[in-house]
């Protein structure tokens, strides 16, 4: 029988609300909130480095108006660039620009290292452990909720 101190969604809201606010205080070299990384790092795995806004919001599962206003402050930083659609000027495509790129590089580098001192209490075995069960739930919570599974 497993014994639980807290019930286990506390305690992972408790490691999200944590890892968050690390995160972000982390990044503020960057002028990056963790949001604005994992925008930066969607963008930049794509084709072009291109997506458009009703891309994100599906991807990120946010209200149009979260990507948006995620996509305005990248822009705002000269992070990201909007794109003309010619075939329809409501649609409206992001691309991230080389210091875009650039800033990413280096907010990942600041993550793995904040990753690696929060990690740092477990064995390596123990880390290949717990991110093979965290990916097996967050999979399955995707693919029960009609989403696509993530890697």
């Amino acid at each position: 029988m497993v014994s639980k101190q807290l019930p286990y969604a506390a305690l992972i809201k408790q490691l999200s609300t944590e890892i968050q606010k690390r995160a972000d205080a982390a990044l503020q070299e960057s002028d990056l909130t963790m949001t604005q990384m994992y925008f930066l790092g969607a963008l930049s795995h794509l084709p072009d480095r291109t997506a458009t806004l009703k891309e994100l919001e599906r991807y990120f599962r946010v209200a149009q108006s979260t990507a948006a206003g995620v996509a305005a402050r990248l822009e705002k930083k000269g992070l990201i660039e909007s794109l003309p659609n010619e075939s329809d000027r409501r649609v409206k495509r992001v691309r991230v620009t080389d210091a875009g790129a650039d800033t990413l590089h280096h907010a990942i580098e600041t993550m793995e290292r904040g990753e690696a001192q929060m990690l740092s209490p477990l064995t390596a075995d123990e880390q290949e452990t717990l991110i093979t069960l965290l990916r097996r739930v967050h999979s399955a919570l995707r693919q029960e909720e009609g989403g696509c599974p993530c890697p």
